[in-house]
């Protein structure tokens, strides 16, 4: 059980917000083949999966609230027009 470090927020029906978090696990299908397959399923987060390597984006979230991922950060200059 190894976590991919994709994360998602969800709010339940009572307005809790809960962490979601993939993780890969070895799928039957690899038992009959040479190599161990692999599928990808979203859970709900543990306490001990906070200090996980693969959750630090999120951490880093917490402690800098200015924070933003370099693939979200939209570009800033202006259409160019010309030539």
């Amino acid at each position: 059980m190894a976590l991919t470090g994709r994360f998602n927020l969800r709010k339940s029906f009572s307005g809790r917000i809960i962490l979601q978090v993939e993780e890969e696990l070895e799928s039957k299908w690899g038992l009959f083949s040479q190599k161990p397959k692999f599928r990808r399923r979203w859970r709900d987060a543990k306490p001990m999966d906070l200090p996980a390597t693969e959750l630090r984006s999120l951490m880093d979230l917490r402690n800098r609230p200015a924070f933003i991922h370099a693939g979200l950060r939209a570009d800033t200059r202006g259409p160019s027009i010309g030539s």
